[in-house]
């Protein structure tokens, strides 16, 4: 769009010079002071911004006002040129600012300069600093540039809907500067006033694939800094890379690569679950939580605030939103649709006292934000990636367990009949079977859910030992955001009021589980890993090595901190002589290692505890200190 904004408070000046300016072909919007200048700035798209230093008073030395816009962040995305018949030392400047970055300015004209200086640095800037490319071709395929618009942006009709669709394609002309041809194949998901998509780019005979997420600009610049400061460095196959971005004023895009796979036949998460292909899906939650995730999270750390105070920020439910009278109001509306919700929650009083409790400690990992059927990708491989980063960063411990089975448990099941949707809670919560929840007996609908959640949560066990109630205290808060977001003044469709039930009831049962449990957990009172005759403990809580685990671990803690090296481990825990040579010897050795690691460590691909070094091993106990 090559429409161009001409701020000057001489109206004549401004008419004469914007007359030149679509001789050339220019589309030319006209303002006369800096309030008028930002109206139109703020509220539509133009990808240059010609603005006169003294837009309030020519006879003022000291009115810079027109310089305010050059500086001002809602302007970042556009190119801006100062003209003026009055040079200040600040608008060089902010000339010279281009050196050093993106310019707030790249160049500064003189009105005496005529017409024709001031069409050459439009042109400059067409040709160098926009960088928009205007013959890119945009291939449409699975939405428009209106849809899109429409689908970030709500409400919006007639002239601003159109210039909104306009800047839309720019930015994507902008993403794509050095392409030939772009495919917008097929979209992704829907989110937060975020839309991904699959795009295909050419240039030439190659072809690239990309995700690209595209929405508000604020919100996806923001995704993207949260990548940058969150993602692994180190990439893998199933890496996401943050290829490019682009910006315009009210748009962005992030272009994420998906490793070495083929973009046209990935499937998301729920799409593979939807089609019963178990043996994709079993192995994509293996490779997703054993790969994709565990190179984010790194090691625990301890958190600063209790889990139900990091749960209720991240899930952004404010004191409002889940106080006692919202929390009883929602709960009426349900029960009057639902009477026979009434004998499980007779009152929601054992909910609104879990909601507003702040006392257990937790540790917290990093995490890429939210998991969903939709924003996560399988291949035929089995090879899984993560398309969404908006609320990546620190997160509760068992955050990226709980999201994700919270997805499958309340919004991929079919089932509406609330006692079968009761049989699948009390599944989920017999803690004697929890990495092994029995679908046996149950409603076949309810069968489905519970078997795909297998393979989930025999990987959750491993991570949670016998911390359940941490476990079900993250589904009590997710359910507590979907019943938050319910509003009880509209009527919910027969399919609403069953999802929304569901998650009263799982609230309801959670309560009372974590209430009565609530004497058996003890608070850790110190944080690292205790080896004593009294047994083994990791951040105050119990944890059970036997065998030749103990007696390893025993003989590294005997002292702490100090090196071992591998023949004095191999003559003195594996009772074996010495061979360097011997491959099986160092086999047994290592498999040892890594049992320990199984058992003492949160995450034994990163152990903190029991560290390798060039010739052995050291136990450290205190890794934070």
């Amino acid at each position: 769009m090559r429409q161009i904004l001409f701020a000057d408070n001489d109206p004549d000046f401004l008419e004469t010079r914007s007359e030149s300016l679509e001789k050339a072909g220019y589309k030319i919007v006209k303002a006369t002071s800096v309030a008028e200048a930002e109206k139109y700035l703020r509220e539509m798209w133009t990808p240059i911004a010609i603005l006169d230093i003294r837009l309030e008073n020519d006879d003022d030395d000291k009115d810079a006002s027109g310089l305010t816009l050059v500086n001002a962040d809602f302007t970042r995305s556009i190119t801006k040129i100062i003209l003026t018949n009055f040079k200040t030392p600040l608008a060089r400047d902010l000339v010279r600012a281009g050196q050093r970055g993106r310019p707030l300015a790249i160049d500064i004209v003189e009105k005496q300069e005529g017409p024709d200086a001031l069409l050459r640095v439009i042109h400059e800037a067409l040709t160098y600093h926009i960088h928009i490319n205007w013959s890119l071709t945009l291939d449409w395929r699975a939405t428009s540039a209106f849809d899109l618009v429409s689908r970030i942006e709500p409400g919006l009709e007639g002239e601003r809907l159109l210039n909104r669709a306009e800047e839309l394609e720019d930015l994507f002309r902008r993403l794509f500067y050095e392409k030939d041809r772009v495919r917008i194949d097929r979209m992704l998901w829907q989110r937060d006033g975020r839309v991904a998509l699959a795009v295909f780019a050419f240039k030439g005979a190659a072809v690239d694939s990309f995700v690209v997420v595209c929405g508000e600009n604020a919100r996806v610049v923001e995704e993207a800094v949260r990548y940058n400061g969150f993602a692994p460095k180190a990439h893998s196959e199933t890496s996401t890379t943050l290829a490019d971005k682009a910006e315009t004023t009210h748009f962005a895009a992030n272009a994420y690569s998906l490793g070495p796979t083929d973009l046209e036949t990935v499937r998301a998460l729920g799409e593979v679950y939807r089609a019963g292909d178990k043996k994709v899906f079993t192995q994509a939650i293996t490779t997703l939580f054993e790969k994709t995730l565990s190179a984010w999270q790194g090691a625990p750390a301890p958190a600063k605030r209790a889990l139900e105070e990091l749960y209720r920020e991240q899930l952004g439910l404010t004191a409002e939103r889940i106080s006692p009278q919202a929390i009883q109001a929602r709960w009426e509306v349900l029960t009057r649709y639902l009477p026979e919700l009434k004998k499980t929650i007779p009152n929601p009083e054992p909910i609104i006292t879990l909601l507003q409790s702040a006392k257990q400690p937790t540790l917290t990992i990093k995490s890429p934000g939210m998991l969903t059927g939709e924003n996560i990708f399988v291949d035929a491989n089995s090879r899984a990636w993560l398309t969404d980063f908006a609320e990546a960063g620190d997160a509760p411990q068992f955050w990226n367990f709980v999201a994700l089975e919270f997805a499958i448990r309340f919004d991929w099941v079919e089932e509406k009949e609330l006692q079968h949707l009761r049989d699948i809670e009390d599944r989920l919560l017999d803690d004697s079977r929890f990495g092994r929840p029995d679908p046996s007996s149950l409603h076949p609908s309810a069968q489905k859910v519970v078997r795909a959640l297998q393979p989930l949560r025999r990987l959750a066990a491993r991570a949670v030992g016998k911390e359940y109630w941490q476990y079900h205290l993250g589904i009590f808060f997710h359910a507590a955001r979907r019943l938050a977001d319910f509003d009880p003044t509209l009527t919910p469709t027969p399919n609403e009021r069953a999802r929304l039930a569901h998650a009263l009831l799982a609230m309801a049962l959670i309560a009372a589980k974590v209430g009565q449990a609530e004497h058996l957990v003890a608070a850790p009172s110190e944080h690292g890993l205790r080896v004593d005759k009294d047994g083994i403990k990791r951040d105050g809580k119990r944890i059970s090595v036997r065998k030749q685990s103990r007696a390893l671990l025993d003989y590294l803690a005997n002292p702490p901190n100090q090196l071992r090296k591998q023949q004095e481990i191999v003559e003195n825990v594996l009772q074996e002589k010495y061979n360097p040579r011997d491959e099986h010897q160092i086999s047994r050795l290592h498999t040892a290692v890594r049992r320990l690691r199984e058992k003492i460590e949160y995450d034994p691909d990163n152990p903190r505890y029991v560290i390798t070094e060039s010739d052995g091993y050291r136990l450290v106990l205190r890794p934070d200190e």
